[in-house]
């Protein structure tokens, strides 16, 4: 069973519940630079839950890559800076993980306003033949 979260106002009051808000195939681990994940829509904000990723076609994998995603442009680090991207992909393992990281937390409750770009850098690549990955951003939109 999935579990669902459901955010609340001081007031009692339902503000959104999580869901998936957008998903990007092809992500090339092998290379650095940004990709975008999500635009926070006109009038609405946006709390990111998580970002999950589902290797699609990994071969020779050697070291995972390090990886940044936020909204705070030009760095993007604001949700995550400089993680080691763990997610034990196996060469052609394509079952759909969160992104575990292995150095530091994530952060939690940052309420991201319209217009916000979510982005997400491979910092260092994978050590790889071949990674390829589709992204999944969970969150709240309300």
């Amino acid at each position: 069973m999935a579990t669902s979260y459901v955010l609340h106002d001081d007031s009692g009051g339902i503000i959104g519940s999580k869901a998936l808000l957008n998903t990007v195939p092809n992500v090339n681990f092998k290379n650095t630079g940004f990709t975008t994940l999500f635009t926070v829509p006109a009038g609405k904000q946006f709390i990111l839950d998580d970002i999950r990723s589902q290797p699609t076609n990994v071969t020779g994998l050697t070291v995972e890559p390090d990886f940044t995603a936020g909204c705070n442009n030009p760095t993007y680090d604001d949700w995550a800076a400089g993680y080691t991207l763990f997610q034990s992909a196996t060469n052609n393992d394509t079952s759909l993980r969160n992104l575990i990281i292995t150095n530091g937390v994530y952060v939690f409750g940052k309420v991201y306003q319209a217009g916000d770009v979510l982005k997400f850098q491979i910092d260092t690549p994978a050590t790889a033949t071949t990674y390829l990955a589709t992204l999944r951003v969970f969150g709240i939109l309300f």
